[in-house]
């Protein structure tokens, strides 16, 4: 129970939105149905005193829900499919919960009451957990356009390179201008997508002065083809670039670029996680990178050596 209240304790102000959201969602869908003319039909208030009477209940159902889902335990300004994924399934499991309740403890509600309401739900839910992430997007490029940036180029249009853009956008001076992938003609997180065959056009037009590989898929000859193409322009693994980086590094910063597997050696103990959120989930207290070698991360703890460093 106490381990339950800690995670809760830092997500106060998540439930407290949730709270107003999935009683928002359904009042909104009565409303929609029945309020005509400046006021509800006569034949809604019976639907309302069930609503009323069933909400507290439903209330607590949800935010259990919720909690189960995983929906409080998030790095929700990183969200991303997987966090919409669990979001989808903590509404569906609810959407269950409210047509099973109300057909057992009251009388059947309209239709529009349960497809509206759950659908105002999930928007309400989802928007209050991805808000954060557009609003630290929002925030990053401020701040890019306020410093000096090197334009860059990431070549790969999957969740590794997406990450690996976000981190270079908000723990660098790399401004990511262009992505290589499918997907041409389209964008990611506001970047265009190009194709290959568009790299010496994209180099010459946006003075793109790095390109990063962050395309696991890519063989070796791709790779020496892209860099080719890229002439001058130096032409980085995502992988060599991180481990140059890694020493000293925060583990939560290292993490941000990765959402698959990760392998953690630790005091010469190594841990298997599947994927960065439940690594930082499971690894207490402050680590600090040593190394990097494709997916496996070797730490240390920080305070140890700061008290070795006094000694």
């Amino acid at each position: 129970m106490k381990n339950i209240l800690s995670k809760l304790k830092g997500s106060l102000w998540l439930i407290v939105m949730d709270i107003i959201a999935v009683n928002a969602a359904f009042v909104l869908a009565l409303l929609l149905r029945y309020y005509v003319h400046s006021e509800l039909v006569t034949a809604a208030w019976r639907f309302v005193n069930n609503y009323v009477r069933f909400a507290p209940f439903y209330t607590l159902l949800c935010l259990a829900a919720f909690y189960v889902c995983g929906l409080y335990e998030g790095l929700w300004r990183y969200a991303g499919f997987n966090d919409f994924k669990r979001v989808l399934l903590a509404n569906v499991l609810t959407a269950v919960l409210n047509v099973v309740g109300m057909k057992l403890f009251f009388e059947g509600m309209p239709t529009t009451y349960y497809v509206v309401g759950g659908l105002l739900q999930l928007l309400f839910v989802a928007a209050i957990r991805f808000s954060y992430r557009f609003m630290e997007i929002k925030r990053r490029q401020d701040a890019r356009d306020r410093t000096w940036t090197i334009p860059t180029m990431v070549v790969g249009t999957g969740e590794c390179a997406r990450a690996f853009a976000q981190h270079l956008e908000a723990a660098s001076p790399f401004q990511v201008v262009a992505m290589v992938g499918e997907g041409s003609g389209k964008t990611m997180d506001g970047i265009p997508i190009v194709n290959r065959e568009a790299i010496p056009v994209q180099i010459r037009y946006h003075d793109i002065q790095a390109i990063f590989l962050a395309d696991e898929a890519l063989e070796a000859r791709e790779k020496e083809a892209i860099r080719r193409e890229a002439g001058d322009v130096e032409v980085r693994d995502y992988i060599e670039y991180l481990s140059d980086m890694a020493t000293g590094m925060p583990l939560t910063a290292l993490l941000k670029v990765t959402d698959g597997p990760v392998s953690v050696t630790l005091n010469g103990e190594e841990r298997q996680f599947s994927s960065a959120a439940e690594c930082l989930l499971a690894l207490k207290g402050r680590h600090e990178v040593k190394r990097v070698q494709g997916a496996r991360i070797e730490l240390e703890e920080a305070v140890r050596r700061d008290d070795e460093q006094n000694q």
